[in-house]
């Protein structure tokens, strides 16, 4: 084949191409592979650990890798910690409170407990005597039906009201005597005299106070 002919030419022109695209290849692969090596290098050069003031080295290589993930335990243990007296502060703070709750009935009900207007009334022995809405009917009544004296109360003595007559008969028995009893004319002096001290002074109030409800 003579060196200046067409087919010599193609095939020279070819294998120049193909030599100088291998050495390009080769080329590439040695220049991916160094500046893959040269980040692994960086990435091993420092290992920063986030701490609760920032960023801080821990250390190069092999052993920083080692230490790194034991600082952030650390990190975390403390986090936890300060988390759980947290917890506990929130606690001590919820079971105070719910102390203070808890108490503060108590105190409020000692100090304006009502009182018990029935218990008063039965202390009293009015139930002995008289018909009173609300509690048990006496076995053969003496006194007058009292169902609606917070009315009839109005009406016994001219110019009293109805509390100021019932205030009185309670305070003195003997200062007024009803006409008409369960089993006649009443008596006077069947009521006790000493009816108003048997009880205290609201236990008094609320026994008037319920007469006068009684309409």
């Amino acid at each position: 084949m003579e060196e200046n002919s067409p087919l010599y030419s193609l095939i020279t022109t070819v294998a120049g191409v193909l030599l100088a695209t291998l050495l390009v290849a080769i080329l590439g692969v040695t220049l991916f592979t160094w500046a893959g090596s040269s980040r692994e290098r960086a990435a091993e050069a420092e290992f920063v650990v986030a701490s609760g003031d920032g960023a801080e080295v821990v250390g190069t290589g092999a052993g920083a890798a080692a230490s790194a993930p034991a600082v952030a335990s650390s990190a975390g243990a403390a986090s936890s910690t300060e988390s759980a007296g947290a917890t506990d502060e929130t606690a001590v703070a919820q079971d105070t409170s719910d102390t203070a709750a808890a108490e503060a009935p108590a105190a409020d009900s000692s100090a304006g407990s009502p009182v018990d207007v029935v218990a008063a009334i039965t202390k009293a022995t009015c139930i002995t005597c008289h018909i009173i809405p609300g509690l048990p009917d006496p076995p053969s009544p003496l006194g007058p039906d009292l169902t609606h004296i917070g009315t009839v109360a109005a009406t016994r003595v001219e110019g009293e009201s109805a509390e100021e007559y019932i205030r009185i008969s309670l305070q003195d028995p003997a200062a007024f005597t009803v006409s008409e009893c369960p089993l006649g004319p009443c008596t006077a002096g069947l009521m006790q005299p000493a009816f108003a001290q048997m009880l205290t002074p609201d236990e008094f109030e609320a026994v008037v106070n319920y007469l006068l409800e009684q309409k």
